[in-house]
């Protein structure tokens, strides 16, 4: 004891200076001819060094101060840690198997094994030569005696055969010995971890205040091996957290070792549900969820906000919501709440973040505008304060502005939000009929379709059954479907409602349906409609309207037909020709003979000239 008390210093400089000898082994490439030498003069010094080594971590122990916790922290964290399996075949063992090794008792087996495979290696280079020349010699002997049995060669052949057992013998008992010599090194490198298990054992040995106070403020280390050097520790002591930081501070790095799928998660989650104090949430707990970045335990602290109706709280997710830092995870998160707070300051939120850049967070907020419609205080407009109803048409306002939206999602979610907004019907009969923006018209009609029918909003459907964009012509006839406002064949009314349209409004809503099948069943009276569609911007309408106009042999269309031979598309100007063919209008001649030496696709010459043939053939 004298000498730890002499030269402590030393000492423990020494055994620092020792262990992190270990590491080197870990940065170098472990196949070069020298590392066996040095992987030996470390065992060697280990063993040397161990009974003092072995005092000097209790002597840590025993003074604990925070200057002895630090130092075993950082003798503990160059020490190599066993795996937790349980398990642990040691050599000597009949069962022991290097593979086993590796998997029970992790890296100092797999430096030991890497360095073994290297000598084995080397050992099966020298002794191959002699095999390989010896097992020729047996073979050419062997063909020998088969060609001409002669009682030298057998006996040569004998003799030759024994000397490769015995090579082979020899190169066997070689790797056996090298085998056994590198067993005996992982067990003299093995006593690493007797020198973990003390350091440990001196740890949960401190009684000191100051010493028990230093190995908890080790789990907000920022080296993850410190955090899990104190886990062991007070779990070894059985530690129980007390105060809310205390729990966060076992906890998180629990989290971060096992994942979302843990133990430690669920019970975190546990805590941060269990705390009512919004102070407490967004002061002490939020802070160390971001800085973790354990985002969806931070969501989840969101959602208790939310769910305490306070004004800190509204601040905390106010803040967020404005912050252009914040995971849009979290923002989606606080839009999913906010309808359960209900709250005008709760609307405002979701109005701005219908401004976010993120996708994910407008499509919530615009889902959540849905929801918070219904909550009692905002709905309609009887009852309500000024200041609520300017609220509610500020949100409907907004929603129906994001029918314009770039991305689809926001559109759908908009539109399905303004079914809880009645007053809406005409901001959306105005944007159908005068928005500029093809989306914002398309949704305008899919929203109106969620409303009953009313004259002003069935104008609106029928005028943008011709729209200018087809999927704005679609939505419009889905609307109607929807308010069973279909127009009627014979202008008799629609779908029963008796709004007095005619036929040709019937037409134009197949048309605008892009029901193909109907319309061929119409006739040709659908040529004038079907006619307009030839200039659609979707080439894939135009081909559908050259096939049925072609199925209805439309000769009104054939003008129309021969514009179309010069098409974009070369899927539409071969049905063009199909098209002509089968109306068989010999007026369509000139364009047809026109065209052919323009085009450039050999399945479209071909029509056009099996259109010329056939006409030229009718005309004469």
């Amino acid at each position: 004891m004298g000498l730890f008390s002499r030269k402590p210093k030393d000492e423990r400089a020494r055994l620092t200076e020792l262990v992190d000898r270990w590491r080197y082994f870990g940065t170098v490439e472990l196949d070069q001819a020298h590392i066996e030498r040095k992987l030996s003069d470390f065992a060697a010094r280990l063993e040397e060094q161990l009974a003092v080594a072995r005092e000097t971590i209790a002597d840590a122990g025993r003074k604990g101060t925070a200057a002895d916790v630090a130092f075993l922290f950082e003798i503990l964290n160059l020490l190599p840690a066993l795996p937790e399996s349980g398990n642990q075949t040691l050599p000597g063992d009949p069962k022991f198997t290097w593979e086993r090794a590796e998997s029970e008792l992790g890296g100092i087996a797999r430096v030991a094994n890497a360095v073994r495979v290297k000598v084995q290696q080397e050992i099966r280079q020298a002794w191959q030569k002699s095999l390989t020349s010896l097992e020729k010699r047996v073979v050419t002997l062997a063909e020998s005696s088969a060609r001409s049995p002669k009682s030298e060669t057998a006996a040569e052949l004998e003799k030759t055969r024994a000397d490769l057992e015995a090579t082979r013998q020899g190169e066997r008992k070689e790797l056996g010995v090298v085998d056994q010599r590198f067993q005996d090194l992982l067990s003299r490198l093995l006593l690493l971890t007797e020198l973990r298990e003390n350091a440990l054992a001196a740890l949960c040995a401190i009684e000191s205040e100051e010493g028990r106070d230093e190995i908890r403020y080790a789990l907000r280390n920022e080296d993850p091996g410190y955090r899990n050097i104190a886990l062991v520790v007070l779990r070894r002591r059985n530690w129980q957290p007390e105060t809310t930081e205390q729990k966060l501070d076992f906890l998180i790095p629990q989290v971060k070792a096992q994942g979302v799928d843990g133990n430690a998660n669920k019970e975190l989650l546990k805590l941060v549900r269990s705390v009512t104090d919004a102070v407490e949430l967004t002061n002490v707990i939020e802070p160390r969820l971001a800085e973790e970045g354990l985002t969806e335990l931070q969501g989840a602290l969101l959602e208790q906000l939310c769910s305490l109706h306070s004004e800190q709280a509204l601040d905390r997710l106010a803040a967020v919501m404005a912050s252009s830092l914040e995971p849009p995870a979290l923002k989606v998160t606080i839009a999913q709440s906010l309808p359960d707070i209900g709250t005008p300051r709760a609307v405002q939120l979701l109005i701005a973040a219908m401004d976010e850049l993120d996708t994910d967070v407008r499509t919530a907020a615009a889902k959540a505008l849905g929801k918070v419609a219904g909550v009692r205080g905002f709905k309609g407009s009887g009852g309500q304060g000024a200041e609520d109803g300017g609220l509610r048409r500020s949100a409907m306002e907004r929603l129906v502005f994001a029918l314009r939206d770039g991305d689809i999602s926001v559109r759908e979610e908009a539109a399905k939000a303004l079914k809880q907004y009645p007053e809406a019907v005409a901001n959306l009969v105005v944007t159908l009929a005068e928005d500029r923006n093809p989306n914002a018209r398309e949704y305008a009609a899919l929203a109106l379709r969620e409303f009953e029918p009313a004259p002003a909003s069935t104008e609106a459907l029928l005028k943008a059954l011709r729209d200018d964009d087809a999927a704005v012509r679609l939505a419009a006839a889905r609307a109607l479907e929807g308010q069973k406002q279909v127009p009627a064949i014979g202008g008799q009314g629609t779908g029963g409602r008796g709004q007095g349209v005619r036929a040709p409004d019937f037409i134009q809503f197949l048309c605008a349906r892009q029901n193909w099948k109907e319309l061929r069943r119409v006739g040709e009276s659908a040529a004038p409609n079907l006619v307009l569609l030839l200039r659609d911007r979707n080439e894939a309408i135009r081909f559908e309207v050259v096939e049925v106009l072609g199925a209805l042999r439309a000769r009104s269309a054939v003008k129309a037909l021969c514009v179309s031979l010069s098409d974009s598309n070369q899927d539409v100007r071969r049905e063009a020709a199909v098209a002509l063919r089968l109306i068989n209008d010999p007026s369509a001649l000139d364009a047809l003979r026109t065209a052919l030496p323009k085009e450039g696709f050999k399945e479209v010459r071909a029509e056009i000239e099996q259109a010329i043939a056939k006409l030229e053939t009718h005309s004469a």
